[in-house]
């Protein structure tokens, strides 16, 4: 059984990586988290349902719409 103190060091250590990253490291910290993210059953069952609920679609099209 995972400690979720442990669970959670371990995200703020690497989305601190990402954070303070130089630009020749950020894609490299980025894909490190996602895939903490992805390998955590902690975070990944509720990163799936933030997914599943979330409709990027009209998301994007709302932000397109310039501001008047």
């Amino acid at each position: 059984m995972t400690n979720i103190d442990d669970v959670l060091s371990e995200f703020d250590e690497l989305a601190g990586d990402v954070s303070t990253s130089s630009h020749e490291f950020f894609a490299p910290n980025l894909r490190q988290w996602f895939a903490f993210l992805d390998g955590s059953s902690e975070i990944s069952a509720e990163k799936q349902r933030l997914e599943s609920a979330a409709d990027f679609e009209a998301w994007k099209t709302e932000g397109l719409i310039p501001d008047l």
